[in-house]
């Protein structure tokens, strides 16, 4: 007798286990929702001899299927789309976009890519040094004047330069009511459509003195 309790109660538990996992995936399905994203591409092997001069588009449209909660808190930052560059060559190179190129977090779906690639455009690496000029806001206190701004260095490694450049900012030193010498190191301030800049910081100095008459 006893061993049949075990056995009836065994398939019971059997059946609500079964009937638990059949309302946990009625529940997943039934709050699938869709949602899209603009996503911009990461190239991930731009050849070393070579710059990316240029990106059309500069980002893609990707549509997603997952969780309706989650997806509502997904943000584009939680998904990476790389790009590999199979001919590198100079000039205009289509580059294809495949769902296996977009990473997404657990239980996320791409049923969409629009496009599915994009176009760069390729060049031969240059290297530009460009004198750096740094950008002072403020004025001395009452009765100081600036006398002189060094940097060091006073130059700067621009690689891959999209636009005519002569000269680099740093970011701004503010020198608001200072009556003595000010020293901060700051980063520059690269052009938007550049590769890198070398070195990323500097010194600069302000010197102040007191106005003479």
């Amino acid at each position: 007798m006893i061993k049949e309790m075990i056995r009836n109660n065994l398939w019971l538990k059997v059946a609500a286990l079964v009937l638990a996992i059949i309302l946990w995936l009625f529940v997943i399905f039934r709050t699938q929702a869709e949602v899209s994203m603009e996503v911009e591409p990461r190239i991930k092997n731009a050849p070393g001899d070579m710059c990316v001069m240029d990106q059309k588009p500069s980002t893609i449209n990707i549509v997603l299927r997952g969780n309706e909660n989650f997806l509502q808190r997904l943000k584009p930052s939680d998904v990476r789309v790389s790009v590999y560059v199979q001919e590198p060559r100079r000039g205009r190179v289509y580059v294809p976009i495949k769902k296996e190129n977009v990473k997404l977090p657990p239980h996320t779906y791409v049923v969409g890519l629009n496009p599915a690639g994009i176009w760069l455009t390729l060049e031969e690496k240059t290297k530009t040094v460009l004198p750096i000029k740094p950008q002072i806001i403020g004025e001395p206190a009452k009765g100081f004047v600036v006398e002189r701004i060094e940097t060091d260095p006073d130059v700067a490694e621009i690689e891959c330069a999209r636009e005519e450049l002569k000269s680099i900012y740093t970011e701004p030193v503010d020198i608001s009511g200072e009556n003595r010498t000010v020293e901060q190191e700051v980063a520059l301030r690269g052009p938007e459509k550049s590769t890198g800049v070398s070195p990323e910081q500097v010194k600069v100095k302000v010197f102040i003195k007191r106005r003479t008459r």
